[in-house]
This record gives C-alpha cells, sequence and structure tokens, in this order.
C-alpha cells in the first residue's frame, strides 16, 4: 500500500520517469527517479504488532544536467514533506547527499534518503 501510494505520489512530477526497480535505462535523455525500500520495521505497543511501520526507502534522481537532478531534488522535498495519504501518515527527508556523476550511468545522480511512517498492508 505505501509503495504504490509513494510511486503515484512520485508519478505526479511532470518530465521525469518514476521506476520502483533499479534497472535504469542507460543513454536515456529523460530524467530518472528511482526509488528502493531499503527497510521495513513494524511498530510495536506493549510487544503487540501495530497497524503502522516505518518504511525507509532511497529515491535517486538521475540526469545528463546536473541542473535538473538538483531542481528535481528541490520538487520531490516539497512535495513529500507536505503530504499526507491514506497509507501514508508522514514523510521525513532524513538525508541528501549532493549530486555527483555516475560513471557507470553516464549520469549525475543524487541519493534521498527518506522515512515513512504508514500502514501496513493488512489491518491486524
Amino acid at each position: 500500500m505505501v509503495g504504490t501510494e509513494l510511486f503515484n505520489l512520485l508519478k505526479t512530477l511532470n518530465g521525469i520517469k518514476v521506476s520502483p526497480t533499479t534497472v535504469l535505462e542507460q543513454k536515456h535523455s529523460v530524467p530518472y527517479l528511482v526509488y528502493n525500500l531499503d527497510a521495513c520495521r513494524p511498530e510495536y505497543f506493549k510487544g503487540v504488532q501495530k497497524t503502522n511501520a516505518e518504511y525507509k526507502y532511497t529515491l535517486s534522481i538521475y540526469s545528463d544536467k546536473y541542473t535538473v537532478v538538483e531542481g528535481y531534488n528541490d520538487l520531490i522535498y516539497s512535495l513529500l514533506v507536505t503530504y499526507e495519504g491514506a497509507a501514508i501518515k508522514l514523510i521525513r527527508v532524513d538525508n541528501s547527499i549532493d549530486a555527483g556523476y555516475n560513471e557507470d550511468y553516464k549520469m549525475f545522480q543524487r541519493d534521498v534518503s527518506v522515512t515513512i511512517i504508514g500502514t501496513i498492508g493488512v489491518q491486524l
């Protein structure tokens, strides 16, 4: 649920291809945003699992232009920190590493770490 909602939210950004996988097409002129779920930790209260969990994502922005990567970083930050939806209750941007050149993809890359508090797919 959280992953689908995050994907739909990121798709609202114009001009960037969004992918939930780590597969990146090389030599593509359109900027990419690839997101990856790094960890999911259910919340517990007195030993009982609650219906919320903490999700850790890395969002990687790729483009052949440094300024495009930085511009999308600002747009993504503005979009995420104000959002609350059906499955997503809170998004916190934890860390954003300055863009650098990725030799493997021959593109600039910027990674953004986010924490999402959201509901678990099945209500307990």
